[in-house]
């Protein structure tokens, strides 16, 4: 008979395998409430590779039924053989935090889909279900019976500017697999065959989701200042942003640079442990 699987190290597998920087900032978070958070984080993974693991839209959209029915099956006690299912209902999230799950997945519908947001509103509105919802879950996670509004508020903030930001940085991939989560005004630009031209043509929308992030992240940051060090210690993916915007910034603001801008391991670390030394 084989061995019960420990389903908060197979989600933790998950999160240091294919989310690596929110691993690298889960690690700084209360040991004693990490668990919480790799289920949460592979969660998102189970519903973020939906749109990859399937061949047509259809099939991507009964998967994410399949995880909103999990989720409000955790709601009531049944839980589904699924070791994030089972790990999401041993985190012991109340319904209030797992609405927000349910939140996050009406977003991804937009993930099956091939033709991207109608405009630019609603590529913001896909980062708050997203991104927002996520790292609100996060914050309640962390702050415990201590939720403020500010709290709250900035949590949606930063996890919009994540989102946003991670979407600029993963063009080069959409682009190569075809996908747009640019505006349809915009989003011919995706299908030019050379990434000098893509980027040309999409360099506006770039820049206002760009600005989009750092507008978030002003907001997170306004706000933060008004909860206690303890809360501000919690918000410690800022350093991430930061640091991203830095590196495309010195790439021109352009995704599609090679070799890519992108940060070392180490100095991740850094920024994280900075940020959580002088929050």
């Amino acid at each position: 008979m084989s061995e019960p699987i420990n389903t908060f190290e197979y989600c933790r597998e998950i999160v240091n395998k294919d989310d690596r920087d929110r691993y690298l900032a889960t690690i700084f978070a209360p040991s004693s409430l990490q668990n919480q958070l790799w289920a949460l984080w592979a969660f998102n993974q189970e519903v973020a590779k939906v749109r990859e693991n399937v061949s047509e839209a259809m099939l991507g959209e009964i998967r994410l039924q399949w995880w909103a029915d999990a989720i409000e099956e955790v709601k009531s006690g049944a839980v589904r053989e699924h070791p994030v299912c089972q790990a999401l209902n041993e985190a012991s999230l109340n319904e209030s935090t797992l609405d927000l799950l349910t939140e996050t997945i009406a977003a991804r519908k937009l993930d099956v889909f091939d033709e991207g947001p109608a405009d630019f509103a609603a590529l913001c509105d896909y980062a708050d279900g997203v991104g927002g919802a996520l790292q609100e879950v996060s914050y309640r996670i962390l702050a415990v019976d201590a939720l403020v509004e500010a709290g709250i508020s900035a949590s949606r903030a930063l996890g919009q500017a994540w989102t946003m930001l991670g979407l600029v940085r993963a063009l080069p991939f959409h682009w190569q697999a075809g996908r747009s989560y640019m505006p349809a005004s915009v989003k011919e630009g995706m299908h030019l065959p050379d990434p000098e031209q893509a980027f040309n043509q999409l360099k506006p929308t770039i820049e206002r989701m760009l600005n989009y992030t750092r507008q978030q992240l002003d907001e997170c940051k306004k706000l933060i200042k008004t909860l206690d060090k303890n809360q501000r210690k919690l918000f410690v993916p800022i350093a991430l942003v930061e640091l991203y915007l830095n590196t495309l910034d010195k790439a021109g603001n352009n995704p599609f640079e090679t070799p890519p801008f992108e940060a070392s391991e180490l100095r991740k670390l850094w920024k994280l442990f900075a940020f959580k030394l002088t929050a």
